[in-house]
């Protein structure tokens, strides 16, 4: 399952283009939205982190003290990705203004 759900996640972040050129306004322009692919990104990150959590509780149930000591960790991980992921978001453009050939 976790595979699934980050395959989900990087598909979603591969349609997004890896740099955007404005053009100038004129009648060879088109405003492109990126709402739904930042969308369907968030929604798939967010099942990929529920998911991993739900690994952490599992984990932290252990008796074993390394596996609860690796779900500390896990829980680390997922809260730094969370962090990325939104400081990332909050960095790209909404929409983009691109020449039509």
């Amino acid at each position: 399952r976790a595979t699934e759900l980050n395959q989900a996640t990087r598909t979603t972040i591969a349609q997004y283009p890896s740099a955007v050129q404005n053009c100038p306004e004129g009648p060879g322009c088109r405003v492109i939205r990126y709402d739904s692919t930042i969308a369907q990104y968030q929604t798939s990150f967010r099942n990929f982190t529920s998911f991993a959590r739900g690994v952490v509780k599992t984990l932290s149930a252990s008796p074993s003290r390394s596996t609860r000591i690796a779900a500390r960790e896990l829980s680390k991980s997922i809260r730094s990705s969370e962090d990325l992921s939104k400081s990332g978001l909050s960095k790209l453009p909404r929409s983009a203004r691109v020449c039509s050939p």
